[in-house]
């Protein structure tokens, strides 16, 4: 059984709760020329937990991407089961400015977190390529 058929068998309960990529779009998502068998953009953070629990069962190779802006970057991979993007993951930002600090939801945009802290004339000091 294909990969995606496992996964959407398995993630049935979720249904409404993530994207997937599959046909000939899956090329639009190869790294170092390895065509993955499943992209996934799960929209809640419970799902993108359950999907990792099961490739973790399964054995699947998962490779996180977010806007896919250093997918370069890191080791080149022989082998990719399963893309799980970030990008449509609810942002949670729960920023406390007197205390200088702030905790923020994967997937969530940079501009976005900067734009949420210039509300109290702060920011992050990263220098993002």
């Amino acid at each position: 059984m294909a990969i995606l058929e496992h996964l959407t068998n398995k993630l049935r309960e979720f249904s409404g709760q993530y994207d997937s990529i599959s046909g000939a779009s899956l090329g639009d998502y190869s790294i170092d020329g390895c065509l993955p068998s499943a992209v996934i953009f799960p929209f809640k953070e419970e799902l993108l937990t359950s999907i990792l629990s099961l490739a973790n069962r399964e054995m699947y190779n998962v490779i996180p991407r977010g806007s896919g802006s250093l997918v370069g970057f890191g080791n080149r991979t022989s082998k990719i089961d399963i893309i799980l993007g970030t990008t449509r993951l609810e942002s949670r930002i729960d920023h406390r400015p007197d205390d200088l600090t702030v905790t923020v939801s994967g997937g969530t945009p940079l501009g976005v977190l900067q734009e949420r802290l210039a509300l109290a004339n702060q920011w992050v000091f990263l220098d993002p390529p």
